[in-house]
């Protein structure tokens, strides 16, 4: 038989990829194809190419080790444009073809080569594939303007100064008076890691109130750059004060 691979991926770590990966195989099969490896994703498409492990992974096939790679949908591969097509004419430039379930789409005819129709079809769906994911990442983001506008939250974890309840959130005084300090701090010119310092010689308990883990500065970051502390769903960025110039906040 053929040898070939399923490449399999999901947004989210709480999805999975059962559906996929049955129905692959059973096309493989049904192709006299033997699946040989299957690579599992749990990463979002619009991230770049070479941050993605199991794509990576995928990518050092040769024709020797599958002839055919199986996938669901062309957003399984990548929501970004110019990826996309890099990786067609980069596996077809291997001889390797990718089938694509939902269209029934193959990148390389009987010869093993890529014809320049379904070449410029495959970008036109990159191009789509792209602007679906913008549009998305739009809508999420108006939404969790909202929300958070509504004294809604867009999130099932409260962050650290508010408490979930009824699906809104208020703000919890006695850990959001920490919240306050760690911004002033910041706005004073202190670093990440002298705010962690400060909370932990002051014992000041984190959220998870777990005792043996201790502030760090990836903690005390997270808590400066999360947006629900302004009530947008805009990156907000703080520059600290220096000696010629005060602090200053910034919209991304």
């Amino acid at each position: 038989m053929k040898k070939a691979a399923i490449y399999l991926r999901v947004s989210t770590t709480d999805q999975n990829y059962d559906r996929q990966k049955e129905e692959l195989t059973v096309l493989a099969k049904s192709l006299n194809y033997d699946i040989v490896s299957v690579f599992e994703e749990k990463k979002s498409a619009v991230l770049k190419m070479d941050t993605r492990d199991q794509l990576t992974e995928m990518r050092k096939l040769t024709r020797e080790d599958v002839e055919r790679i199986f996938i669901w949908d062309i957003t399984r591969l990548s929501r970004r444009s110019i990826d996309f097509i890099n990786l067609v004419y980069e596996f077809a430039e291997k001889k390797i073809c990718l089938h694509f379930k939902d269209s029934n789409l193959i990148t390389l005819d009987k010869n093993d080569n890529l014809d320049t129709i379904t070449s410029m079809y495959l970008y036109m769906l990159g191009v789509f594939a792209q602007m679906d994911a913008e549009n998305l990442k739009a809508k999420m983001k108006s939404g969790k303007e909202s929300a958070l506008l509504k004294g809604n939250s867009y999130t099932n974890i409260a962050p650290f100064g508010y408490y979930l309840k009824d699906k809104h959130i208020y703000i919890k005084e006695e850990e959001a008076k920490f919240v306050r300090q760690a911004f002033e701090l910041y706005k004073e010119g202190k670093g990440t890691q002298y705010i962690a310092d400060i909370f932990n010689a002051n014992n000041i308990p984190l959220k998870s109130k777990n005792k043996n883990i201790v502030w760090v500065k990836g903690t005390i970051a997270q808590i400066l750059n999360n947006t629900v502390y302004y009530g947008k769903g805009e990156r907000v960025s703080i520059i600290k004060a220096t000696n010629n110039s005060p602090a200053q906040k910034t919209i991304k």
